[in-house]
C-alpha cells in the first residue's frame, strides 16, 4: 500500500466527496514509487496512458497518528483541473477516487444512532421491550461517543456494552 502525503484542504475535500482526483507531477521520485505498487510493470512513456486500480493512503501529516483516509484509486496520466490543484496545461499523474475504504485519526462530527421502536402494545412485555430498545439506543449512543473520546474501535465498544446490557437484564447486575 502506497501512502501519500496530501495537503489539509484537499485531503478534507476527498473525505466530504467533492474532490474525485489527486494529482502528482511526474517526476522520477512518483514514477518510482508509482511502479512498484502496480500490478504490472509500466514504462510510463510519454503520452501513454495508465489505467491500473491501485490502494492509496493519503495522508495528512507525516506522522503514524496524522489523520489519514485509504482509497481505491485508478492511476493515469493526464491533465487534471485548476479548482482542484492542478495547473492548466500541465500533464500529472491523476489518481481517481474510486471508493473511500476506510478514514482514520479524523474528527468527524459525532453520528446520531438510532433504533427502529417497538410499538407499544397493550401487555407488559411490549412495554419491556420498548424500555429496552430506548435503553439499546442510548447505550449505543453512548458507545459511539467513548469510542471517539478514547479512540477505541467501534466494535469493541458495541460488543462491550452489548455485554454490559445483557448482565444487566439476566443478573440485574
Amino acid at each position: 500500500m502506497l501512502i501519500l502525503p496530501i495537503k489539509k484542504k484537499w485531503f478534507e475535500m476527498i473525505v466530504a466527496g467533492e474532490k474525485k482526483e489527486e494529482y502528482r507531477e511526474i517526476k522520477p521520485y512518483y514514477t518510482n514509487r508509482f511502479k512498484n505498487f502496480l500490478p504490472r510493470v509500466t514504462n510510463f512513456g510519454a503520452g501513454e496512458l495508465i489505467f491500473s486500480k491501485i490502494i492509496i493512503v493519503f495522508r495528512n501529516g507525516y506522522s503514524y497518528s496524522s489523520p489519514s483516509i485509504k482509497c481505491e484509486c485508478e492511476l493515469k496520466i493526464g491533465q487534471g483541473k485548476e479548482e482542484w490543484g492542478a495547473i492548466k496545461g500541465k500533464e500529472y499523474y491523476i489518481l481517481t477516487i474510486i471508493k473511500i475504504i476506510e478514514i482514520k485519526n479524523w474528527d468527524v462530527p459525532k453520528p446520531t444512532c438510532s433504533i427502529p421502536t417497538v410499538p407499544i402494545m397493550n401487555s407488559p412485555m411490549a412495554a419491556a421491550v420498548q424500555q429496552a430498545t430506548e435503553e439499546a439506543q442510548n447505550e449505543i449512543e453512548k458507545a459511539i461517543k467513548k469510542q471517539f473520546e478514547i479512540g477505541i474501535d467501534i466494535e469493541e465498544a458495541l460488543n462491550r456494552t452489548a455485554e454490559e446490557m445483557k448482565n444487566k437484564m439476566m443478573f440485574g447486575i
